[in-house]
């Protein structure tokens, strides 16, 4: 049902079939349909409405974080760059303020931490990157001296590790690797104007990288 969600097959408005219709057709018992339905209510997929039935919601508007991360990891393997886009834009909004904190209000210990994820990351596979590339960053929130910053961070882990783990579809990880070495030897250095500018560039080889959309 979720698949039919995000490939459009199910539209916003659509009203699903009775929990007894599911059943049926599903061959499996009343109390599995029940679950699956309330497991996609509460990740924003469906709304139940009480004795009217369940109707596929509208994402933009009743979505959630769960939906979200839901979405990327579909993206993951249908390669659909649409969702990543946006994410990207957001980062690139909110990453320099993060990265010149790093770089201003640093303590070595902290600077160590984020060298330590590093050389995790040079020894890593592809299955553990993406939570790697997550540390690196969740890091850097910390070392950023503004908590809000590292708790925003934690609420989306989710969301950033499906992120990382979507973009693997189409820009290897290893190939990131020499930025992260250089991120942190900037950090560490206090070059905030550097580290700012290596990061937005990053993204614009992110950004580069993503398959080009072909007008049928």
């Amino acid at each position: 049902m979720q698949q039919m969600i995000l490939s459009g097959e199910l539209k916003a408005g659509d009203r699903l079939p009775s929990q007894r219709e599911l059943a049926r057709e599903t061959k499996v018992s009343l109390s599995v349909v029940n679950a699956g339905i309330t497991n996609l209510a509460d990740r924003g997929f469906v709304r139940i409405e009480p004795r009217q039935g369940v109707y596929v919601a509208d994402i933009a508007r009743d979505g959630n974080i769960q939906t979200l991360v839901s979405m990327l990891d579909y993206t993951s393997t249908a390669l659909d760059t649409s969702l990543l886009e946006p994410i990207i834009s957001f980062r690139k909004a909110l990453e320099p303020q993060i990265v010149r904190g790093a770089c201003e209000h640093a303590a070595e210990d902290e600077l160590d931490r984020i060298d330590a994820v590093v050389q995790k990351m040079e020894e890593a596979s592809d299955e553990t990157l993406p939570e790697l590339t997550f540390d690196f960053h969740h890091e850097v929130e910390i070392a950023s001296g503004n908590m809000v910053y590292s708790m925003l961070a934690n609420t989306f882990k989710d969301i950033y590790i499906s992120f990382f783990r979507a973009t693997q579809a189409y820009y290897h990880p290893e190939r990131s690797l020499p930025f992260f070495r250089h991120m942190a030897d900037l950090i560490r250095e206090g070059d905030a104007e550097g580290a700012v500018a290596a990061q937005m560039k990053e993204f614009s080889v992110w950004l580069e990288a993503m398959p080009k959309k072909t007008n049928a």
